[in-house]
């Protein structure tokens, strides 16, 4: 068995060192194990882009040996497993489903228009503003980094301070040549997301928000001075910005299910005209 594991190591690496030049090669089987087979083609197409040359190596062998293993267990079980009604069952269940899924996304699903204007999306929020409230605090900001060894930096406190997103490029300007470095969240992002982004150690919570606006604080020898340019509290109603993609959904996701329970509708009714649908129990109860 380490015999054959280590062959397919070195077909593996040989399969992705070399460039694909034709469709025969594409086709080349690197592996068989009780008649079904794993080609080049297949093996590059499952390696993730942008690993290394030693990552596409290493997951090709696991890929490879994964692949084989489920193979050879496979083959064991059906030589062993000989009640198979409940497997019979489950297949058939999931190979109706892979229909059911694969007609509504390619025939039902494809005849939404998925254009949503704002002006709808807008109205479906403000009718529906308790809905959408916040289970996490959110903020807009943005920090400033400098070295921690500066002792006076009450002006670059200040700027800071008094600036707000809106002043982005006089805030960069600010920094050139000043070894300084400034960053921007323009959209809303999780409070504790963004603390831990700026590897802020500290209790910062909703109360010390609605309390300060700037954070200052030092992490190996730079100093981060934050400023919070927007914020809405959990609890509260969610800003349209953060609704608006969910809405979006929503009303897609709405359409979608008319247009389904439309199709079924026809379908049941042509199923009855045809006497293809029997019920053996009174409806009525």
């Amino acid at each position: 068995m380490k015999k054959i594991i280590l062959f397919l190591v070195i077909i593996s690496i040989v399969a992705i060192s070399c460039k694909k030049s034709s469709k025969t090669e594409d086709a080349e089987i690197l592996v068989e194990a009780y008649g079904d087979v794993l080609t080049r083609n297949q093996l590059n197409a499952a390696i993730p882009k942008n690993l290394s040359t030693k990552d596409s190596t290493a997951f090709a062998k696991m890929y490879i040996e994964n692949w084989l293993a489920e193979r050879l267990i496979f083959n064991f079980a059906k030589e062993k497993i000989k009640d198979t009604i409940e497997i019979h069952k489950k297949v058939e269940d999931y190979r109706r489903s892979l229909y059911v899924s694969k007609y509504e996304k390619d025939f039902i699903y494809s005849q939404v228009d998925e254009k949503v204007s704002v002006e709808e999306i807008e109205k479906y929020y403000n009718n529906h503003l308790n809905d959408y409230v916040l289970s996490n605090t959110y903020v807009k900001a943005f920090y400033l980094t400098m070295n921690a060894d500066i002792n006076v930096y009450y002006k670059v406190l200040n700027k800071v301070s008094t600036s707000g997103l809106k002043d982005k490029k006089a805030l960069i300007e600010y920094c050139v040549g000043a070894d300084r470095e400034v960053f921007f969240f323009e959209e809303f992002i999780e409070l504790r997301e963004f603390l831990s982004i700026i590897n802020y150690k500290g209790n910062f919570d909703d109360a010390d928000l609605l309390s300060r606006n700037v954070l200052d604080f030092v992490v190996d020898k730079k100093r981060y001075i934050v400023k919070f340019d927007e914020y809405y509290i959990k609890g509260q109603v969610m800003p349209f910005e953060l609704a608006k993609p969910l809405i979006y959904k929503k009303i897609i996701n709405k359409r979608r299910e008319t247009e389904r329970t439309k199709f079924v509708s026809e379908l049941m009714n042509n199923a009855k005209e045809l006497g293809k649908i029997k019920y053996y129990y009174d409806k009525k109860n």
